[in-house]
């Protein structure tokens, strides 16, 4: 599991396509050629937004943890 923070939103990565090269770049070209064969990334966004996002974003870094395996 790999969790990636962004201070921008998704529609700006998405918009030149920047969150699935950085899927592909590190989920294959990392982990995949490493030996990893699963492997994820999430990415929060709007890291920087407020202390409700950001408090937010760790509530979901941690169920995503408690559930990775």
């Amino acid at each position: 599991m790999l969790i990636g923070t962004a201070s921008g939103g998704p529609e700006t990565y998405a918009k030149r396509g920047y969150d699935e090269a950085m899927r592909v770049q590190l989920n294959v070209g990392i982990m995949n050629y490493c030996g990893i064969p699963k492997s994820q990334l999430e990415i929060m966004y709007d890291v920087m937004e407020d202390d409700a996002t950001r408090r937010a974003l760790l509530d979901r870094a941690r169920q995503l943890g408690a559930s990775w395996f």
